[in-house]
This record gives C-alpha cells, structure tokens and sequence, in this order.
C-alpha cells in the first residue's frame, strides 16, 4: 500500500499547472536520489548551503545565488535585505522597520501572494498605477526616501517593461527585484534578467517548472544582495529563521538545476510538439469541440458549454470527480491544459477523458 493511499490521499492527474496547492511539481529522479543520499550523513548547513549557492550562480553564469525556503521565502529575505543589508542590529530589529527604507514599489494590477511576503520583514506595499497597468511617470513619482526596492513580475498587458524599471530605479538607488516563480525554464532566463535586464536579483521557484523541492526557492543576482539574504536566512537569529531548507533540500535542488542546465531543450521542445499534436488529432472538432490550439506548452480548448448546460466551475467538477481525477481550469469556455505538468502515459488517458465527455 502506497502512502497516499494509506493516508485516504487521493493523486490526481494535474493539467494546470505548477501550482502549490497542487503539489508543485514531480521532482526530477536525480533531484530524489541526492535528497535521499544528503538524507544519510550529517553536514555543517552553512557550509553546504554556501557552497551549493556557490554552484548555482557557477552553473547560471550569475555572481551569487542563495537558497530559499520557496520562492515566497526568497521575496521575505530579499526585501529584508533591501532595508537592512547585512548590519548584524538592523537584522535582529526586523520586522520593526524604524530608521530604515521600509517600502516596496509593486504594480497595482500584478498583486499576487507577493503581499505577505513583502509584509514578513516588516516591509509596507505600494502601489503603482491601476488595474490597466503603469507609466514610468507613475513609477517615478511613487520613488521616495522611504524605498527600499521595486518587486515586478515578467510583464504582460500595459506593465511597465523591466529595463525601463531598472532605468528609472537605479537612477534613484533604488534595486530591483523580479519574482521569476513562472519564468524559469527556459535556462536562459536565469541570466536574461540579471545579465541583461540589470535587475538587482531574481526569485525563482525550485517546486515549479525547475521540479526540485517544493519548499525551495532561488535568489540569484548581485553578490552583495544575496550575501545579505544569507545573513538573514536560517539558521541564523534573523526572520529567515523560520523558513529552514534541510541539507536534502539543498542537494535536491542542486540536482534539478544542474540537470535542467546540461538537458536537451530541443528535445524537450520536440516532444512538447508531439503532445500538442496528439491533443489536437484526439480531439478534433465536434458538436462541443470548437478548436484546439497550442502555445508554447499550454493546449487551449474551446468547448461548447451551453449545449449540455454545464458551466466552467461544473466542467472542472465533472474532470476532478472522474476517473482518471483530471485537475485542469476553464474559463468562459475554454480550458487549457498545462504539458508540462503531464507525465509519461497521462497524455492519452487525458484525451480519452475529454473525448468521453466532449465528442459524439
């Protein structure tokens, strides 16, 4: 009996996305090896959290990495790094901010789960723009000398470019944060953002799409930044103590960012194509099936809704409560389905769930 089943756990095939409520991701196989041989012997954590940090930012062609307690953990030491630096009394005096620059410049339509990562150590949100995005008008006039860092995300819609961030940041002193939770791979972007953008460090997830450990997190940019995270992270007397990463962790998630830097990401294009084809001859159109369409690795489906009198919420209930348990979302009646969650086999016992419910 496995452990899911004796606990009355029940899997499910996820067709979202690395999302943490759903568990983050399938780990790599050599990520699971190295978390259980660093499981067998004792080390000193700071010297193996040093020198895994030491291997990423080598690996990244970055000048510093450190790892988190998740990437929400990784926002906490960053933004605490901003307003205390590495002053021995200013990082036992977080969370209260007194004396110190204590704001975070975020965008006013890109709020997220940044918020109380941002308030951990003490930091207070503000908001620039509206809900149809920013000008760099708006992000200079919300610059002041309680700033401590601007946190941004990869842009979408009308958010401000992030080189025009830097731009208007750095003339100020201010750093730049990016959190690159979702961005990470491709592998480029590990340098894209700091190399070229200049940001002054990004967070990246470990559980996502890296598939290391769900409970880690990467900040990787400037040494002085990172240094500063380290110096508040555990197991020191600082607020990072409460977000431990095991020596297993570590050696996981070394494993899967060393193994995602050596991979053919031409072969892993080549097969997404080949299940985005699979998706679209399974499922060609019918009475309910209006489309099939891929991007990148994402396979949207447009489906007929008001035929069988199901609404997205229901259609989602009808894939969860299935068998195979299917978690994906739908949205005005289209559905999407995350590749890069699915695995070995699951591609065609999702298309003959869909084509039981979708095609005549």
């Amino acid at each position: 009996m496995g452990v899911y089943e004796e606990l009355g756990v029940r899997p499910f095939i996820n067709a979202a996305d690395h999302y943490t409520r759903f568990g983050g991701s399938i780990m790599w196989p050599c990520a699971v090896e190295a978390m259980v041989e660093a499981s067998r012997q004792y080390v000193n954590l700071y010297e193996m959290q040093t020198r895994v940090g030491e291997a990423i930012a080598e690996m990244t062609g970055n000048e510093a990495a450190y790892v988190s307690c998740g990437a929400a953990g990784g926002i906490a030491l960053a933004v605490a790094a901003c307003m205390a630096g590495k002053d021995p009394d200013r990082i036992e005096q977080l969370p209260d901010t007194t004396g110190m620059k204590n704001e975070v410049i975020v965008h006013r339509c890109a709020r997220f789960y940044e918020d109380i990562a941002i308030q951990v150590p003490g930091a207070t949100v503000v908001e620039m723009g509206d809900e149809r995005g920013a000008t760099e008008a708006q992000l200079a006039a919300c610059i002041n000398e309680r700033t401590a860092a601007v946190l941004t995300l990869s842009p979408w819609g009308r958010m401000l470019p992030i080189d025009r961030i830097v731009h208007i940041a750095h003339v100020h002193g201010v750093p730049v944060l990016v959190d690159a939770a979702f961005s990470i791979p491709p592998r480029a972007n590990f340098r894209y953002f700091t190399r070229e953008l200049g940001v002054d460090a990004i967070i990246a997830s470990g559980g996502k799409a890296i598939r290391g450990p769900q409970t880690t997190g990467l900040v990787i940019g400037k040494k002085s930044l990172v240094e500063a995270c380290a110096a508040h992270g555990n197991p020191n007397r600082a607020i990072g103590r409460t977000m431990k990463v095991g020596k297993e962790e570590l050696a996981g998630i070394y494993a899967a960012v060393k193994f995602i830097m050596e991979r053919d990401e031409d072969a892993v294009s080549r097969e997404v194509n080949r299940m985005g084809l699979e998706f679209r001859k399974g499922l060609s159109p019918s009475s309910l099936v209006k489309s099939v369409k891929r991007s990148g690795d994402v396979v949207s489906i447009d489906i007929d809704l008001a035929r069988p009198g199901w609404s997205d919420q229901e259609f989602e209930r009808l894939l969860l409560d299935g068998d195979p348990s299917i978690v994906t979302w739908c949205r005005n009646g289209r559905f999407r389905v995350k590749l890069g969650t699915l695995q070995p086999g699951e591609v065609d016992r999702v298309i003959r769930r869909l084509r039981e419910l979708l095609c005549d």
